[in-house]
């Protein structure tokens, strides 16, 4: 057989290469751009119904994301930014940030419906973290609205293993008068089974109005503690 000839180099093969991988890296920049603008639009749509209840907090957060994103892209247009410093996830722990701080916010404000949203946005956030547990810890003890103390102590539930908590729960337990709050931090204060918790069940059991069965549960549970 003979050999084949060598065919000419065709003088348009490197342009149309090179073309090609310029387009194929504007479709891999798009995708990428297309992922970070759905998790952009995911964390703002969380935060819609704050929006929506014209909440001040919301109002700052919202500014507060508006800077980040801008400070990001502008970090990341620089040819001396570092690459692992300029992702979305450092965006997200800033954001995550402001988030805690529009929480605490909120469960500062005047109104119980604000106070109550800033209690369950701390529960999806970061509560075992020191400044979100001792608001809520504070909300469980002196929030004048029930509901929003209920709201705490659900939050802080999942936490039990938590010192200051297993700490607070018989003195916050002394702090109640709605029957609702004392049953449920009687039956955690048992399901902790601190002996020592006996000295607030007894305190509690000196109040004169207290309902029966709230009464019946504490001195069961008395029994219960000396048992152990």
């Amino acid at each position: 057989m003979g050999e084949i000839p060598d065919s000419p180099p065709d003088p348009d093969m490197d342009t149309r290469f090179f073309s090609s991988l310029e387009r194929w890296q504007r479709e891999e920049d798009a995708s990428a751009s297309t992922a970070h603008t759905a998790r952009l639009s995911s964390w703002f749509n969380s935060m819609g119904w704050l929006i929506a209840a014209g909440s001040s907090a919301a109002v700052l957060l919202m500014l507060g994301i508006g800077i980040l994103i801008g400070w990001n892209l502008a970090f990341k247009s620089s040819p001396d930014s570092d690459p692992e410093l300029s992702t979305v996830d450092e965006l997200h722990r800033k954001v995550s940030a402001l988030e805690r701080e529009m929480a605490l916010s909120l469960m500062h404000q005047e109104s119980a419906s604000e106070r109550l949203r800033g209690v369950l946005l701390s529960g999806q956030l970061a509560p075992t973290e020191a400044p979100v547990m001792q608001a809520l810890l504070q909300a469980l003890d002196t929030d004048p609205n029930v509901n929003v103390r209920l709201a705490a102590l659900e939050v802080l539930q999942p936490h039990l293993d938590r010192p200051e908590i297993q700490h607070s729960l018989p003195e916050s337990l002394l702090r109640q008068s709605a029957p609702i709050l004392q049953a449920e931090l009687i039956r955690l204060i048992l399901q902790l089974e601190d002996p020592k918790a006996t000295n607030a069940l007894r305190e509690l059991l000196e109040r004169n109005h207290l309902e029966d069965y709230i009464r019946s549960t504490a001195e069961s549970g008395i029994s219960q503690l000396e048992m152990i």
